[in-house]
């Protein structure tokens, strides 16, 4: 019997057998499904459901609210669910109850198989869960699978412009090619995909006409002209009307996935010619992005490594630094000042190679404001943002920054410039929008936006924290002060006195409001010591500051 195929390439569907149109779903039961079909067998974890589809709901009504969910989508769609783990935390659906487009998409676009690549072509009729609109932290999920999704379909539209059959081919290639145009029109790669193909089938006049979009899309959009590497593929494409196999003379060789990662995700890159410089800067960066003690180590040394390749790469000596201050703040050295002194030696080092790029810029900036030198951090990280106006990382250093500085209003917009700039965030960005909604009051959007850090980044110390803060601040005592544990097993110098006296808040008042949060969700006062080392003290023994002899007072 043919099982009920669930597309969700495209606008969502559920595509029955027989006569009749799909269900009616809803917004939010369409949602739900996206992401449990997504997942596979693995399944999803409840709380990242609840997370990602009702943030505005205490942790109760937000379970309440996936039930009902849950039970519309059963008696609506016919679909199974069950739990994909024994303690019936992670939901999945029954792949006994249909097929998935994505899973069939997936499985078949890295085909070299030429039936396997025109199927998958079919298969992509768009975006995943085109139009779908389930709320902010459901759209920020939901754009970072869609980039990946994309990327799988450019890679295809790629080979299927080079396979030799273009009789087969064409046709499911040129549709492709119109469908990742509809959605990303400024992606180069498939415009000359497109044009490759349409030469390839005799289309002269047709290529030509697809290049002059090209550059008109890129011209109204941007401002820009298509890059020198586009131009010489179109050119040569258009001048002989000749077709160059890989590794054929006369054919520019593609991008390594390594070059592909570093342009889609905006990382740091050389100066030279690629190779195992890029190489350690893409496996450096990815293991930095973890923020854990072992991440970070790992980082530090393919950053190291890099800078052995090349003394003077002004970025690859910030990052090395960057990974000493995280030591210091993230509680993985017995020695934070030496750990802090070691970053500054690195800054200075990456700003006497300064040639324009933003990471020395910040790396100085966040060292400034741990010393309480705000006004010159600002006056840094603002330069950092006019050097690289499109980097997601310049404009959240600033608006952490600004955060620090009491802004919250600037830290907002400046954060949500990042996450624009960057979706694929680590939760580091979430987790600073959730701190700036604090300061300024609103709790409830603050506890969301903390809980959207968690999802993406489950064990993220500085997240934890934020939300413990949030979950005290709004009587949610108990799971504060679960939050708050969690946070202190990974970063042993989280404690009331940090928060009063090292945290570089630029108003007093800010640290002294944290630490009576973080002492009612059950933080300690003083940091745990490392390893063989005395207890450390954060600050005199006492009442915290503004506190009265009941209790704390503000809250």
């Amino acid at each position: 019997m043919q099982l009920p195929l669930l597309r969700l390439l495209g606008t969502l569907a559920l595509d029955a057998p027989g006569p009749g149109g799909g269900p009616r779903l809803g917004r939010k039961g369409e949602a739900l499904l996206a992401v449990v079909a997504l997942q596979g067998t693995s399944g999803v974890a409840r709380d990242k459901l609840t997370a990602l589809l009702w943030p505005e709901l205490n942790d109760h009504d937000a379970r309440n609210a996936l039930r009902q969910a849950l039970h519309k989508l059963r008696r609506a769609s016919g679909l199974a669910f069950g739990d994909a783990a024994v303690d019936g935390e992670r939901l999945a659906l029954d792949r006994r109850s249909c097929d998935v487009d994505v899973q069939q998409f997936e499985a078949l676009a890295g085909s070299e198989d030429l039936r396997a690549m025109v199927t998958a072509a079919d298969l992509y009729r768009g975006d995943f869960a085109e139009g779908l609109h389930a709320g902010a932290d459901f759209e920020l999920w939901a754009a970072v699978e869609r980039e990946r999704l994309r990327g799988l379909a450019q890679g295809l539209l790629e080979r299927l412009s080079e396979v030799g059959d273009m009789d087969r081919a064409g046709a499911a290639a040129t549709a492709l090619a119109r469908r990742l145009l509809a959605a990303d029109p400024l992606h180069e790669g498939s415009w000359c995909a497109l044009v490759r193909v349409c030469m390839r089938l005799g289309w002269r006049a047709k290529a030509v006409q697809v290049w002059a979009q090209c550059r008109q899309a890129l011209e109204s959009e941007l401002g820009v002209e298509p890059s020198a590497r586009t131009v010489r593929t179109v050119q040569r494409l258009l001048a002989d009307g000749q077709w160059h196999p890989p590794g054929e003379p006369g054919r520019e060789s593609a991008p390594t996935l390594a070059e592909v990662t570093v342009q889609r995700c905006g990382l740091p890159t050389l100066d030279q010619p690629p190779g195992t410089g890029l190489d350690l800067m893409l496996h450096g960066w990815q293991q930095f992005c973890l923020f854990t003690r072992e991440g970070n180590r790992r980082a530090r040394d393919a950053f190291a490594a890099l800078v052995a390749l090349h003394a003077d790469h002004e970025e690859a000596l910030a990052l090395v630094g960057f990974t000493h201050f995280f030591d210091a703040v993230g509680g993985w050295t017995a020695d934070p000042a030496a750990s802090l002194q070691t970053a500054s030696r690195w800054a200075d080092r990456s700003m006497a190679c300064h040639r324009g790029r933003a990471r020395p810029l910040q790396l100085r900036a966040k060292l400034l404001l741990w010393e309480r030198r705000h006004d010159d951090a600002l006056e840094l990280l603002r330069s950092a943002v006019a050097l690289e106006p499109g980097s997601a990382y310049a404009h959240f250093h600033l608006g952490e920054a600004a955060m620090w500085c009491g802004h919250s209003d600037q830290a907002l917009a400046t954060v949500s410039r990042a996450l624009h700039l960057d979706a694929n965030d680590h939760g580091i960005f979430l987790t600073v929008r959730a701190t700036a909604l604090w300061l300024a009051g609103d709790l409830e959007a603050a506890r969301a936006a903390a809980a959207s850090a968690l999802a993406r980044n489950p064990d993220y110390a500085w997240a934890l924290a934020a939300q413990a803060a949030i979950l005290a601040e709004l009587g949610q005592l108990a799971a504060a002060r679960e939050a708050a544990a969690a946070a202190c097993r990974t970063n042993r110098r989280l404690c009331t006195g940090f928060a009063e006296r090292h945290m570089p808040y630029r108003q007093a008042a800010h640290g002294q409001r944290l630490a009576r949060a973080w002492q009612l969700a059950g933080m300690p006062r003083d940091e745990r010591p490392a390893e063989g080392s005395p207890p450390a003290r954060c600050g005199p023994p006492g009442r915290l500051a503004g506190q009265s002899a009941i209790g704390p007072e503000g809250l």
